[in-house]
């Protein structure tokens, strides 16, 4: 009875300008959002309430900031030719304030304060270089027999073997937290031709 909507509050602030009689054009946004009241299941229910399926609530706190432009140059060659230049970006970043966990032994195992759709996984300090290096580093049997040449993870926890405890945030969030594109225009009399290219930066991803 209790549930209901996420709630957002905004706020942005932009500036649009002109220069060189008009020929640029350029505008650029900045922006904030906040998220509360995120729906998510309840994990830290005791067990003593006695239900039978994970109610639903909402406790998930989350916010994000970033900017976004474009430009636009256009000038005139002569009475038959003329070109454009135009170019876009956005820059976007989050960050989880609260998501409820079950209690976990590590604070790098918890999403909370990590941007969503981060990667996780282990820290590779290169290869292991002889037998008697591999016997005198952290247990990695879990990944079936190890030889020299293999690569040597970090024991991240301290206790003595390589498990999923030991997976930290590396990288960026699958997302792109940039896109970017740039352009241009050429006309002649009737003809026109134009190219645009598209970009993007700052993600990471699974090479499979």
């Amino acid at each position: 009875d209790n549930l209901q909507w996420e709630v957002a509050k905004k706020l942005n602030f932009g500036i649009d300008a002109k220069f060189f009689h008009d020929k640029l054009s350029v505008t650029v946004d900045f922006f904030r959002d906040t998220r509360d009241h995120i729906f998510q299941d309840r994990v830290t229910l005791p067990k003593f309430v006695g239900m039978v399926t994970v109610p639903k609530s909402n406790v998930g706190k989350m916010h994000s900031y970033g900017s976004d432009g474009n430009f636009e140059f256009f000038h005139q060659i002569n009475k038959d030719m003329s070109f454009t230049v135009r170019g876009n970006y956005t820059f976007s970043q989050n960050i989880i304030d609260y998501y409820e966990e079950n209690k976990l032994p590590y604070d790098y195992l918890s999403v909370t304060g990590k941007p969503f759709n981060i990667l996780r996984g282990y820290i590779a300090e290169g290869l292991f270089s002889s037998k008697e290096e591999i016997n005198t580093s952290a247990d990695q049997s879990g990944f079936g027999r190890i030889r020299p040449g293999d690569i040597k993870y970090r024991d991240v926890n301290g206790d003595g073997k390589i498990s999923e405890l030991d997976k930290v945030p590396i990288g960026y969030p699958t997302t792109p937290e940039i896109n970017y594109g740039f352009g241009l225009s050429v006309g002649y009399k009737g003809l026109d031709a134009s190219f645009f290219f598209q970009g993007s930066a700052r993600q990471s991803f699974w090479l499979d």
